[in-house]
């Protein structure tokens, strides 16, 4: 299934589509919340994890927690996720503004 968001470009959905056809993508209670709140969509969170910058992430938990970042329209959308090698689980999304 392909999702499509307004906000991204037609040429965005297949790098989209590519990503969600190799690694499933899982939200967290938290995350999904959080997309919500700060209006957010699944769409937009599969570009950042297929195409976005690294950046550090510090955990106290001990947990091996990866960052990426893209800019959509100006905006900062930063991505706090779990990689494994079936899946990515996504702990929480924010503006970074």
């Amino acid at each position: 299934m392909t999702v499509y968001d307004s906000r991204l470009g037609s040429g965005d959905l297949d790098v989209i589509a590519y990503i969600v056809t190799y690694k499933r993508v899982v939200y967290s209670a938290h995350a999904a919340r959080r997309l919500r709140e700060r209006s957010i969509t699944r769409a937009m969170v599969r570009k950042v994890l297929a195409v976005g910058d690294s950046f550090d992430v510090s955990s106290s938990s001990g947990k091996n927690r990866r960052g990426r970042e893209y800019h959509f329209g100006g905006r900062l959308l930063r991505v706090v996720y779990v990689e494994s090698s079936q899946d990515h689980l996504v702990i929480t999304a924010m503006w970074k503004d």
